[in-house]
């Protein structure tokens, strides 16, 4: 439930579902672990489904229903050291592998005609000093990938942008868990989820 008492403030945090034959994403098990609310900010979390379509219409529908002060996403990033904040998303699906839904488009917009990328419009700078002040790793962005996490991206800047709201958007990308790590090929890096939470915390607390 959304308190109604600062409808202006709230945080809308979303993550994705296990994907590509894995049985967790770290996404989903850090915003499971997330509060409610962060000081006076409430705080609303949604798991979007690892499925193009499907995820578009959540995602907008959250955004239509809660008109949030800032949306950010979580995903997960096989191989990053530690958060990874994005930039900007693409206008392009390009999936390696097919989504839950078992769709797979190739080298296709996201939205025909629209420009090749947006902006992410969270403070950024201010959320990834308060998470290196912490000591954890943290890196730069310029490409989300072209799978779900990237088209999620895309699409709310483009929703957004293109109604004129005020919402702040960007995505962060979490690192796999040790678990998810010990069952590569090559030695891969990895973060607790602890250490991802306070991570997350940090960012979010951010936002001011």
């Amino acid at each position: 439930m959304v308190p109604s008492a600062h409808p202006q403030a709230l945080i809308l945090v979303t993550a994705f579902e296990p994907f590509g034959g894995q049985a967790v994403n770290p996404a989903q098990e850090a915003l499971r672990a997330l509060p409610d609310r962060l000081g006076v900010r409430p705080l609303l979390k949604l798991l979007l489904p690892t499925a193009f379509a499907a995820s578009e219409r959540r995602l907008v529908e959250a955004l239509r229903e809660h008109a949030p002060k800032d949306l950010v996403m979580l995903g997960q990033a096989g191989g990053a050291a530690g958060l990874r904040f994005e930039r900007l998303g693409r206008n392009l699906n390009n999936a390696r592998i097919p989504d839950n839904a078992g769709d797979q488009p190739r080298n296709q917009p996201i939205v025909p005609g629209e420009p090749d990328t947006c902006p992410a419009t969270l403070p950024l700078n201010a959320m990834y000093a308060a998470v290196q002040a912490l000591g954890l790793p943290c890196e730069w962005s310029d490409d989300a990938g072209s799978f779900v996490c990237n088209h999620a991206l895309y699409t709310a800047l483009h929703y957004i942008a293109q109604r004129r709201l005020s919402t702040r958007a960007g995505f962060l990308h979490l690192p796999w868990l040790p678990e998810q790590a010990a069952q590569t090929d090559s030695p891969a890096p990895s973060m607790a989820l602890d250490k991802q939470l306070q991570a997350v915390l940090a960012a979010l607390g951010a936002l001011g």
